[in-house]
């Protein structure tokens, strides 16, 4: 048994670990005992503008719905809330998949 180097975090390891203790890198044994990185992991990138987006277009939906229960002076307001929350889920949904390639 010796240590190796964590190619994460640089702390030494032993050879025989399945991953850093410090960082949690993954390490993977080949088959003649030279040590290997754990392949990478794919992670779908999300963004917080586009969530935002989606939160406030559906803030803006629901109090479309509430003018639309105010009477009929409010109708017209409460359907252009409900029209432009509408618009601005389509365009967060755009938004996301067009950032995330």
């Amino acid at each position: 048994m010796s240590l190796i180097k964590c190619s994460e975090c640089g702390k030494g390891i032993s050879n025989k670990a399945p991953s850093c203790p410090n960082c949690g890198n993954p390490i993977i044994s080949a088959p003649n005992n030279v040590l290997q990185e754990a392949p990478a992991v794919t992670v779908q990138a999300t963004f917080k503008k586009w969530k935002l987006v989606k939160l406030t277009s559906w803030c803006v939906i629901i109090l479309g719905f509430l003018f639309l229960g105010g009477g009929e002076a409010m109708m017209g307001l409460g359907a252009m809330f409900i029209f432009f929350g509408i618009i601005g889920l389509i365009i967060g949904k755009f938004g996301a998949w067009w950032s995330t390639g």
